[in-house]
């Protein structure tokens, strides 16, 4: 992020160095032209985030490095259209175009702020794909139904997702992200439930035809 807006404060650089070259400061065609190259520039930045995002979130730990990042663009891209509008200060005439530009401004951080909270919160893939892997087939299982009558295997997904989490809590810098990323490992611990009591039922297609249970015994299920 700060590396992306180094190259931004580069390009509006060289502008302003175009700009007093040619005597357009507080004209009516440099106004035009800093409107033109700071939207573009606006208009490209949220066209890569939207497009390029999912290439940052491979793992957990690069999601969690991509949501740092794109909390902290949001602070970063505010700061820097308003080092522009302020340092240009566009003439009268032009308060239409800079209020269109601070809407811009606002998109694209909106934009950086839920892409912060999604790279979080799809932290839930990997923290499953293990629980999948090793718990899926004991629960709702033989052992599940005739030994494991304590909750052992539902507390052992509960510890595992808090084994991770508190990884996940070191890796993120912000409470509030890290806030609405428990959040959705708890919707996803739901829909692993459920998911997997469904797969139970299908395992036996036509048990309903049978008179037959998914289950040994349901009423101990």
């Amino acid at each position: 992020g700060a590396e992306l807006f180094t190259l931004f404060d580069m390009l509006m650089s060289i502008l302003g160095e175009y700009l007093t070259a040619g005597s357009l400061v507080n004209t009516d065609a440099g106004d035009a032209i800093i409107v033109d190259v700071l939207e573009f520039l606006l208009l490209n930045l949220k066209y890569k985030q939207t497009h390029f995002r999912d290439r940052c979130l491979q793992d957990l730990e690069s999601c969690c490095a991509a949501s740092n990042n794109f909390f902290r663009m949001t602070e970063t891209a505010e700061e820097a259209v308003t080092k522009v509008l302020e340092g240009y200060q566009l003439r009268e005439n032009r308060l239409k175009a800079k209020s269109m530009l601070r809407k811009k401004s606002r998109e694209l951080i909106s934009l950086y702020s839920s892409d912060a909270v999604y790279a979080a919160q799809l932290t839930h893939m990997f923290v499953f794909a293990p629980i999948c892997d090793s718990i899926e087939q004991d629960l709702f299982g033989r052992a599940w139904e005739e030994n494991f009558t304590q909750n052992e295997v539902a507390k052992s997904i509960v510890r595992t997702i808090d084994d991770f989490f508190g990884d996940i809590e070191v890796f993120l810098l912000n409470d509030f992200i890290a806030k609405k990323c428990a959040d959705a490992l708890v919707s996803a611990t739901c829909v692993f439930y459920v998911r997997c009591l469904l797969l139970k039922a299908r395992q036996q297609k036509d048990w309903r035809h049978k008179k037959k249970t998914a289950f040994v015994d349901s009423q101990r299920a």
